[in-house]
């Protein structure tokens, strides 16, 4: 692998939205809601990178929704307080297991998206440069191939490089969602937009 994400992964079409964070960041509530939307779910978690062609591979296990974000997500997924309840380190969570998608097919990148769930504060989706990208990506625990290695470590720069990165603060589901199929259609429509 070239590196793997701790994040959610969701395919749009011919391509994927990675949503990078640590616990607490609001990835696995966002993915959750924008999965019915469309979006195909290719994984939470752990989302692996390949090194041959920089390409996210489906590794779909069950999305773990802690318990503060049920009140969040029942709008999407009606049937939410229905849901066997776990405990999982202390914490109580119901599990969110999407229809499987293809395991052979793997899925170019079509942005990352840092989301953080910001208590009280506004929806605001912020393109950020690719330095700025690799700061929060290794804030959220992204694991590169030990040892460190040179030709590793350029070759997933110059991925990280030709991936758009965004920062999405948000306290509203439904605006954090609005915004990310916005961004999603708005790149859609640019003229002589370049394929990843």
């Amino acid at each position: 692998w070239l590196a793997i994400f701790h994040a959610a992964a969701l395919g749009d079409g011919a391509s994927c939205i990675v949503l990078p964070g640590l616990s607490g960041s609001g990835k696995s509530t966002l993915a959750a809601a924008l999965l019915q939307f469309g979006f195909e779910y290719l994984g939470d978690e752990t989302i692996l990178l390949q090194r041959d062609n920089g390409r996210i591979v489906p590794l779909p296990g069950p999305l773990c929704l802690k318990s503060g974000s049920w009140p969040a997500l029942a709008a999407y997924h009606p049937t939410l307080d229905t849901w066997p309840i776990y405990h999982r380190w202390g914490q109580s969570v119901r599990y969110l297991l999407p229809r499987s998608t293809d395991p052979d097919r793997s899925w170019p990148v079509r942005a990352l998206i840092f989301p953080r769930y910001v208590p009280g504060g506004a929806t605001v989706l912020q393109p950020i440069a690719a330095t700025a990208a690799l700061q929060y990506l290794m804030a959220a625990d992204t694991r590169l191939p030990q040892p460190l290695m040179a030709a590793n470590v350029n070759t997933f720069l110059a991925w990280l490089s030709g991936v758009p990165a965004y920062t999405l603060t948000y306290d509203s589901l439904a605006e954090a969602v609005t915004a990310v199929r916005e961004l999603l259609l708005n790149e859609s429509q640019e003229p002589n937009r370049e394929p990843n």
